[in-house]
């Protein structure tokens, strides 16, 4: 087996995706990154994870290693206070917004969801991040 192959078989048995929601004036969601997580972490440890990546320290976060940009456009503002993050929990998806002082479990639109657990169901991600920017509004 290539390695290519058998490092992509590796990364998706220790690996899952959690989708980062940034909410907008009005309370319009947007997901703008899917940011690789450690399956056997916490909810919480995946949270800081995805948060992490998703802020700007030194470079723009979309260049993270493990981060897949999703959003339209050059930029894209850091994760703060009123965004989600979904991640996956006994085969389900479970939803947290971000407070000042940590996480809230949370309900996020449903058309959100459904992208999230596409990105948890779908091998071929190819296929995922096509039907994201055909069907999210930028």
């Amino acid at each position: 087996m290539p390695d290519s192959k058998k490092d992509a078989l590796m990364k998706n048995l220790l690996y899952e995706t959690a989708a980062v929601i940034h909410v907008g004036e009005g309370g319009r969601p947007t997901t703008v990154a899917m940011v690789d997580v450690e399956k056997s972490a916490t909810d919480m440890k995946k949270l800081e994870v995805a948060f992490m990546k998703t802020n700007n320290i030194t470079d723009a976060w979309w260049t993270n290693e493990g981060v897949t940009k999703m959003f339209g456009g050059a930029t894209c503002r850091s994760t703060s206070v009123g965004d989600i993050v979904t991640v996956s929990r006994d085969g389900n998806v479970a939803a947290y917004r971000c407070d000042s002082d940590g996480w809230t479990e949370t309900k996020v639109p449903e058309d959100q969801l459904q992208m999230s657990i596409r990105k948890v169901d779908l091998l071929d991600d190819t296929l995922y991040y096509q039907w994201c920017y055909d069907n999210q509004e930028n």
